[in-house]
């Protein structure tokens, strides 16, 4: 369960993230850290977890706490490939469950903040 409840806060985080950037492109697609192929920015669909942790950061829609956190979360996310999680010998408890929960709340908290304040447009 704590694991299935980490991989679930990561695809989580992954999805809002990339509704934020889906809602506002041209933020994203002006920010230094988006993903980039021979000078052109990427199509949303081609961006990883990490280019949309760097790029919220950079935006100042997330904390530089929750962008290292996130990046936490995303490597845990990553266990969700059965023999990865097995050969790490990875096995977390419902408290580092739970701290992956928090995170979720914490970015979800900046990015509303972000909202309110007139700097995303949706979300």
């Amino acid at each position: 369960l704590p694991l299935a409840m980490i991989i679930l806060c990561g695809s989580i985080l992954e999805g809002i993230l990339l509704s934020a950037a889906m809602n506002n492109p041209a933020m994203f697609n002006m920010a230094k850290s988006a993903p980039k192929d021979k000078g052109t920015v990427r199509p949303f669909k081609d961006w990883t977890l990490a280019s949309l942790i760097e790029v919220a950061c950079e935006l100042g829609l997330i904390r530089e706490d929750a962008k290292k956190l996130s990046h936490v979360l995303r490597e845990f996310r990553n266990y969700v490939h059965v023999r990865e999680q097995a050969d790490s010998g990875f096995n977390p408890d419902m408290l580092t469950a739970k701290i992956c929960s928090q995170l979720l709340r914490l970015v979800i908290a900046g990015l509303k903040q972000s909202k309110e304040a007139g700097h995303l447009a949706n979300l």
